[in-house]
């Protein structure tokens, strides 16, 4: 039985500490997203970016409207979390981000 040493026993550590970014980064977006904090479908330039930036900004202008009650955000928020929202979003954004904005100021009328 060969001794390992040091070297090789962080080597090991290192490349299975990668091949698991890398698979959990092109694979599962979703859990990398989770536990990472960032994906490939989360890159600049993506729909899923475009959702994310679209969303955060239109928070901000609702944070800073005498419009928007702290309640109103919170349930903005939770519908545009929720799954068929995201996915109606997405679809949205490969359309143009015209139509993204248009999408997201229509859910922000319905929380008024």
């Amino acid at each position: 039985m060969a001794k390992k040493g040091f070297l090789h026993l962080f080597l090991s550590a290192l490349t299975a500490a990668l091949l698991s970014f890398f698979l959990l980064y092109f694979f599962a977006p979703s859990m990398s997203t989770q536990f990472l904090g960032v994906s490939f479908s989360t890159r600049k330039g993506s729909d899923n970016a475009l959702v994310i930036s679209a969303v955060d900004s239109s928070v901000e202008q609702m944070k800073n409207s005498p419009e928007f009650t702290k309640e109103s955000i919170d349930r903005f928020l939770e519908l545009a979390n929720s799954p068929e929202m995201k996915e109606k979003f997405k679809v949205t954004a490969k359309q143009g981000v015209r139509e993204l904005d248009e999408a997201i100021k229509t859910l922000m009328e319905k929380v008024k």
